[in-house]
């Protein structure tokens, strides 16, 4: 690979790259040292965007256009400018479109501004940024972050913050970006983006990143994905891949997969190999797709899409996705009269994926997923792929370090560095910001493999530091309860936590949140919550103390995750409310042809459902806006990413009945494909009424009568799109 130097006579542009940096790490700085007419970019694409028409191709003479004119925004308000000594300006960024969000970026940051990238814009999550000191009177906010707060709040609430939705008029013109001067190199030793931790073990938090550190992250993204013979094998035969997605760009694994590996893709093949035999100059060897695909259904259209222009494609996804694939969607995909290519490769992060969901991903994608593990301050760190041996299991290997990396074990009681051994993990290379290293939360039992290429680490992890409570003044490992839990086979993942109740008690003990396998849904809807807790609490008898027992069971068809593909200690914590009910799947069908998803839910109405509280004394009835809010959380929760989600409108909407103790109610949701951005979902309330000739008091069994109580049809959206790159 040739150096930036090499690179620079045949540019426009001098480039001046770090110092230190090893041979790729100015490659994305590249990109904006090239003038947009300059011929290597004008006719390549860089990327697709969804459109009802399908996917649309975007040049990247038009998004370096649309970059210049951000940075143009940004300049032309002295943005980048610090109103203090002490503190450059903020910018708070929120966005579901990749291509849109990645032109902003490189715009902002060849203007000198630093970046911050949340999940979500809530009035809450701003206000904790504005109470700790992360956005102050002069910080802007960026995209949906600008609709979201001035949708939500008054505008003096935000007065002293400045929005920007879009570059500014005088900014977008084609004359005044060819007039601007070429972006300089990017700096890369500046804290330029900021993304914040999962808040899987407590509240999120802010990782500061230098430009140097995405940068060789993403040259190591690059080498293991081209260590994969299918991949490697279409780009060497100069085949286009377009990356389809489900997670967000809006941390640190999305925007290293989704948007920055692209990018890399296109500088690399721009201005190291201009042409590969007879493939044509326009074509580029990696794509990024605009759209998150928040749905299966989406998913499913967008594989068809690529291969009707002749694309490969390479799935970034996350275990809480692959975990709820509906086989019978994909199916006639793969199989049917006019089968559309599996994707070369799936990759998957931002939690442990289990067998079953790795097996998932084989049957309907044609391979094992590759696991990515690693975290938001170090990136990732290593990577492993399951195989299927000869009699059929499943073989889960050993995490290895990802190219670049180097994986050592910290003493948790000296500190001592060990080579091998176990400890917590200690994590070192280019992309890590201490030249020392970083010591992570996660336990592993590392070894080390002498080959005649030289010294091979590989790791099991052993479950994370950070999760230890304290139960009565008694030391309590949650991932040892969850592990027992999990050999049950009744449930698909499990969290262990401090029951959010205790303190009301006065009395600590714990509490489980349950992801309920087929299996043990079965239990419940045939013989109630009761036998299935019995069962588990079986389990643990005689293998933990019973301190360690949890003392409340909470059952979900599907954990609760934020837009990262994580279960937060904070979300796992609210499904405890009393405001929660507690749902189990009847049925969760795709019909193939139509896209239209539906789902059948039931739960039992209990007089401590906090609902009924205060309507009406005497004569307890569910709200009707109770019952509206019900349907927004269960959409959202069943959703690829409910987070992103927000009602705008209600529509045909009846009440027959009302609702009341006792009763068990089903709730359904039709889900047709989204259109326009916006999802029109139907809704019915159905009062289940045990027949009389039912041989069983179990409130969940069956048979029983259907008595409607309430329906109409939610709309709900993802957030304005800007179509400034179509």
């Amino acid at each position: 690979m040739p150096s930036s130097s090499s690179s620079a006579s045949s540019s426009p542009a001098s480039f001046v790259p770090a110092s230190d940096a090893f041979a790729s790490s100015s490659l994305l700085a590249r990109l904006f040292a090239l003038e947009p007419d300059d011929p290597r970019f004008a006719r390549r694409l860089v990327a697709l965007r969804d459109t009802e028409k399908g996917l649309e191709p975007v040049t990247a003479e038009a998004f370096l256009r649309r970059a210049a004119a951000w940075r143009a925004t940004f300049a032309r308000a002295n943005f980048g400018e610090s109103p203090s000594a002490d503190r450059p300006r903020r910018l708070f960024v929120l966005t579901d479109d990749t291509l849109e969000g990645a032109a902003l970026l490189f715009g902002a940051w060849g203007a000198g501004v630093e970046t911050m990238l949340g999940s979500d814009a809530l009035p809450e999550t701003l206000k904790r940024l504005r109470a700790g000191g992360l956005l102050e009177a002069g910080d802007g906010l960026a995209l949906d972050a600008a609709r979201a707060w001035h949708e939500r709040e008054p505008l003096d609430e935000a007065r002293d913050l400045v929005a920007f939705t879009e570059p500014a008029a005088n900014a977008r013109s084609s004359s005044t970006c060819v007039v601007l001067p070429a972006l300089p190199v990017l700096p890369e030793k500046r804290d330029l983006a900021s993304l914040f931790t999962s808040g899987s073990t407590g509240d999120a938090k802010r990782v500061a990143k230098r430009l140097e550190q995405l940068f060789r992250e993403v040259e190591g993204v690059d080498r293991a994905l081209r260590a994969l013979p299918a991949v490697a094998q279409a780009l060497n035969e100069g085949r286009s891949l377009a990356v389809l997605s489900t997670v967000t760009h809006q941390h640190i694994y999305g925007i290293l997969f989704r948007l920055l590996w692209p990018l890399l893709s296109l500088v690399r093949e721009a201005t190291e190999r201009p042409e590969i035999g007879d493939r044509p100059l326009r074509e580029t060897p990696v794509l990024l797709t605009s759209a998150r695909l928040h749905y299966p259904e989406a998913l499913a259209r967008t594989f068809r899409r690529a291969q009707e222009i002749g694309l490969e494609t390479v799935l970034v996804t996350s275990p809480a996705h692959l975990k709820r694939l509906d086989a019978s969607l994909f199916a006639p995909l793969f199989e049917g009269e006019n089968p559309v290519r599996q994707p070369l490769a799936v990759v998957s992060s931002a939690g442990p994926l289990d067998e079953a969901g790795a097996l998932l991903s084989r049957n309907v994608f044609g391979r094992f997923p590759l696991e990515v593990l690693g975290s938001t301050e170090t990136g990732g760190i290593a990577r492993r792929m399951r195989e299927l041996s000869a009699d059929g299991t499943v073989v889960t290997p050993d995490w290895r370090p990802m190219p670049g990396v180097s994986v050592s074990v910290e003493d948790e009681e000296t500190g001592a560095i060990r080579a091998e051994g176990t400890g917590r993990v200690r994590v070192s290379g280019p992309q890590i910001r201490s030249p020392e290293g970083e010591t992570g939360a996660d336990r592993i039992e590392l070894r080390t493999e002498k080959t005649e290429n030289g010294d091979i680490s590989r790791f099991r992890l052993l479950g994370r530091t950070d999760r230890i409570l304290k139960i009565e003044g008694m030391r309590v490992s949650p991932a040892d309860i969850e592990a027992e839990i999990l050999a049950t086979g009744l449930a698909r993942s499990v969290r262990v936590l401090s029951d959010p109740a205790s303190a009301a008690r006065r009395r600590e003990s714990l509490a489980a949140l349950v992801e309920l396998t087929p299996e043990a849904r079965d239990v419940i809807l045939a013989e109630g919550k009761s036998r299935l807790t019995a069962l588990l609490k079986a389990r643990l008898a005689g293998r933990v103390t019973p301190l360690q027992t949890p003392k409340r069971w909470r059952f979900v068809d599907a954990m609760p995750v934020n837009a990262q593909g994580k279960c937060t200690a904070r979300s796992a914590a609210r499904c405890f409310d009393a405001r929660e009910p507690e749902w189990v799947t009847v049925s969760d069908a795709c019909d193939s042809l139509s896209g239209v998803r539906t789902v059948r839910l039931r739960t039992r109405l209990t007089d401590t459902f906090a609902w009924f509280e205060g309507h009406f004394e005497g004569v307890p009835i569910l709200p009707g806006v109770a019952q509206l809010v019900l349907v927004e959380r269960a959409l959202k929760a069943r959703a690829a990413d409910g987070a992103t989600l927000s009602a705008r409108s209600v529509r045909n909407l009846k009440f027959k009945a009302p609702t009341t103790p006792g009763m068990t109610m089903d709730l359904v949701l039709t889900i047709p494909p989204e259109k326009d951005g916006e999802l029109a979902v139907k809704f019915a309330w159905i009062r289940m009424e045990r027949a009389e000739d039912a041989e069983t008091s179990d409130a969940l069994r069956g048979p029983y009568v259907e008595h409607p109580h309430a329906q109409g049809t939610i709309v709900f959206g993802y957030g304005a799109e800007n179509a400034a790159l179509r």
